[in-house]
């Protein structure tokens, strides 16, 4: 997971739902990273539970979700970038 960092280092569970939906949100990150030139990670905390954080350089964008909704937030981001980049056009 290249884009995606548990909280101060410390490492949780994730279900096998989670591994799935991790890889999706790695690569949805990726692709909002190239279309946007910017730098945005996931952060996962294990308190109460897995909470997927998204971030950047300057702090938290979005907190405290499971992981379909972060991945749900980030297809929102990414749609959002694609429309925006056809109105520049």
């Amino acid at each position: 997971m290249l884009n995606i960092k548990w909280d101060n280092g410390v490492i949780g569970y994730l279900s096998e739902n989670e591994k799935e939906l991790c890889g999706k949100i790695d690569r949805e990150i990726s692709a909002i990273n190239t279309v946007s030139k910017t730098e945005i990670s996931v952060v996962i905390s294990i308190e109460c539970g897995n909470q997927f954080h998204i971030k950047k350089d300057t702090g938290s964008l979005i907190g405290y979700m499971n992981a379909e909704q972060c991945w749900y937030a980030l297809k929102g981001i990414m749609t959002s970038l694609l429309y925006m980049e056809r109105q520049v056009d």
